[in-house]
């Protein structure tokens, strides 16, 4: 059995997390043993408390301290892989990985892993991942792209993982209580976001368009559901009142049930400025919800125009409403889209699929056989990977 610290400084809800949390819950347990290591308590100690883990918590207000508590522990808990997750995290377990001799996987989930200002200590960051990591995952390949053009990592030293969705958990099903909770009728034709109020998600434009649509048909409402404690709430709030909306969109906060609010929507929109991958988008395609989504990096690796969902230039209301009410006016059109897009969601963005890909760089970073490869199943790969870790 080979033991992982899992490494992550942010504590959700997110993406980032999701796919930490996906890792734990999906590796084989007869094969893989893990640490997980967060900065403090919140929605992702939950959920691994959830699987039956304790998390370890390290605080990082003083960084010297928790870097001399991160090695230790990879030395104490004999660590034979760290994978870390985002660009900040990826400097520590890069250099904790080169000092302690053990290899390292890094995830990058969005811009701003890779938008970095050109600086002597940007320089020093990127040298030490390029230096520790045995690999860089990308979650789209326009990220990956953007990497590559922008020069701080090698491409022999990347790769490319789509974040993945649990498809027992985000499927088709007839479930209307989330549309009661919120006061939405049978007959309105409900518009929803889901993603924490950040800059780049641009919820503006979201409101822009709904204020469009409203215009358009008295049934339209609409939802954002996402993580609302930060100082953009009001500023939406504002904007939502001055457009007339104030009985038109609700602000639901955070939601653990995420697969019911998809299931109550009519239409999921994506109106970031920026996406490195949209897991939203994702469940939303294997719950069975049409998608329109922004150009803004990441839909366009996950949605072909006009085959599995519509997509729209970034900052422009006009052409999101325009999508909207294409689809709520085109049944066939929209029933088109729901089949592509279940299709996609099961053939390719799977949690288990990507469960499987880590897997393989992990194996590849140790220097083991693939599970599956030429030992077969009771082969090699089982005979290394029922040693009790290194040493």
């Amino acid at each position: 059995m080979r033991s992982i610290l899992h490494l992550i400084h942010v504590t959700g809800p997110g993406g980032a997390e999701t796919v930490c949390v996906d890792l734990v819950r999906g590796l084989d347990a007869s094969r893989w043993r893990h640490v997980v290591c967060v900065p403090e308590e919140g929605w992702i100690t939950r959920e691994l408390r959830r699987t039956g883990l304790e998390p370890v918590v390290l605080p990082t207000s003083d960084r010297a301290a928790f870097f001399r508590g991160l090695l230790r522990l990879v030395r104490e808990q004999r660590i034979d892989l760290v994978q870390g997750h985002l660009l900040g995290t990826a400097f520590y377990a890069s250099l904790a990985g080169i000092l302690a001799n053990v290899p390292v996987v890094n995830t990058f989930h969005g811009a701003s892993d890779v938008r970095l200002p050109r600086s002597f200590a940007n320089r020093v960051r990127y040298g030490v991942i390029r230096r520790g990591s045995a690999k860089v995952v990308l979650v789209s390949e326009p990220l990956h792209r953007e990497l590559l053009d922008r020069r701080h990592l090698p491409a022999g030293g990347l790769a490319v993982i789509p974040n993945g969705i649990d498809t027992s958990v985000f499927r088709p099903r007839d479930d209307r209580g989330f549309r009661r909770e919120i006061g939405v009728e049978d007959h309105h034709v409900l518009v929803g976001a889901v993603g924490n109020l950040r800059g780049p998600k641009d919820y503006p434009t979201f409101l822009r368009a709904a204020a469009l649509l409203a215009e358009r048909s008295p049934d339209y409402r609409f939802v954002v559901a996402g993580d609302d404690r930060g100082p953009l709430l009001g500023e939406l709030v504002g904007l939502r009142d001055s457009l007339g909306l104030r009985d038109r969109v609700v602000f639901a906060g955070f939601r653990p049930d995420v697969e019911r609010v998809l299931n109550a929507l009519d239409t999921f929109v994506v109106s970031s400025s920026s996406e490195g991958f949209s897991l939203a988008a994702v469940q939303a395609m294997a719950s069975g919800v049409p998608v329109v989504a922004t150009r803004c990096g990441g839909p366009e690796e996950i949605f072909t125009h006009g085959r599995d969902g519509l997509l729209v230039p970034v900052g422009a209301p006009e052409e999101i409403a325009a999508a909207v009410e294409r689809i709520r006016a085109d049944g066939e059109l929209r029933d088109a889209l729901v089949r592509a897009a279940l299709r996609r969601a099961a053939d390719d963005f799977s949690a288990a699929g990507m469960v499987r890909r880590y897997e393989a760089l992990y194996l590849e970073a140790l220097g083991l056989p693939a599970v599956g490869g030429r030992g077969g199943p009771g082969g090699a790969l089982d005979a290394e990977m029922a040693g009790v870790g290194r040493g």
